[in-house]
């Protein structure tokens, strides 16, 4: 580079306004050190840049040549300036979130939702996925984190992190109304119609080991692909099903459904905050993360 970059940001002033008394205004200057500056660049470049008009400087057919290749270089600087200080002030900014819908359901809305309050300046980007599906876009750095439901196996590297817990239970639409009294074993249940999830989610596998205990087999006569489908089948009465409580409460409440007791608990469900410590998240996606993981934000 022939000339030193601070000669060409006084040139974009002087070129931008064609007026050295307004260029030196703008860039707290003097007059006559921004016509040194301009003339020691015209020195550099052996060429004249500027020719004096009535009211100012008109560009010559070089000056406008490297006007037209320095405007929007030096545009570009000062936007990436002030998009850096703008998502370090957390005025501005984006942040990747891949989610399982149950993940989603019962513990982050609440916190999403205050998130979004607190930085109405920040983008929050969030896909619905899979369990595996989750993972796998985080290795790839699609999303700057995930939340997913246990259990889960995760590949070596990814850092968790537990943000809560939620219990699943079983209910049954008016149809099994008559199961809301006393307390069943899964074996007894077995007569009746059961709605859940495909085999290929780890909620299948939740309960495939859970009916295992039991020397039972878990194959739900409505296997669905989404969480989001299993409680409003229950509620037309294809089946009985486990939904968790979160989900179930506003149907229970509603008579919608009824709550079916079990003679045994099931196991709590936690929910994990995944990241991959290997990329840096931006000051945005920092903030994200703070906020999933606080349980009162």
């Amino acid at each position: 580079m022939a000339a030193d970059l601070d000669l060409y940001r006084i040139f974009y002033h002087v070129a931008k306004y064609q007026n050295f008394t307004r260029a030196a205004e703008v860039l707290l200057s003097s007059q006559p050190s921004v016509t040194r500056a301009m003339q020691s660049l015209e020195s550099e470049l052996g060429c004249r840049l500027f020719v004096r008009s009535g009211r100012g400087v008109q560009l010559t057919a070089e000056g406008q040549l490297l006007y037209s290749r320095i405007a929007p270089a030096y545009e570009s600087i000062v936007r990436a300036e002030e998009e850096i200080a703008g998502a370090l002030s957390l005025s501005q900014g984006a942040a990747y979130l891949g989610t399982t819908g149950m993940a989603l359901h019962c513990l982050l809305l609440h916190r999403l939702r205050a998130f979004c309050t607190a930085f109405p300046g920040i983008r929050l980007r969030i896909s619905d996925y899979s369990t595996p599906q989750a993972i796998r876009a985080l290795q790839a750095g699609s999303v700057d984190m995930a939340t997913i439901t246990t259990p889960a196996q995760l590949p070596t590297g990814l850092r968790r992190t537990a943000l809560g817990d939620f219990e699943e239970v079983m209910v049954g639409g008016p149809r099994f109304a008559a199961l809301a009294s006393g307390s069943h074993t899964l074996s007894q249940l077995t007569q009746y119609p059961l709605v859940g999830l495909s085999s290929d989610t780890v909620t299948y596998a939740f309960y495939r080991d859970i009916y295992a205990e039991s020397a039972l087999d878990f194959s739900p006569d409505v296997q669905l692909s989404t969480s989001d489908l299993v409680l409003p089948a229950i509620a037309h009465d294809l089946g009985i099903g486990f939904v968790p409580l979160p989900i179930a409460r506003p149907a229970l409440q509603s008579g919608q459904v009824v709550r079916i007791p079990l003679a045994q608990p099931l196991p709590r469900r936690q929910v994990w905050l995944l990241t991959d410590p290997r990329r840096s998240l931006s000051p945005a996606a920092r903030a994200l993360y703070r906020a999933l993981r606080q349980q009162d934000f």
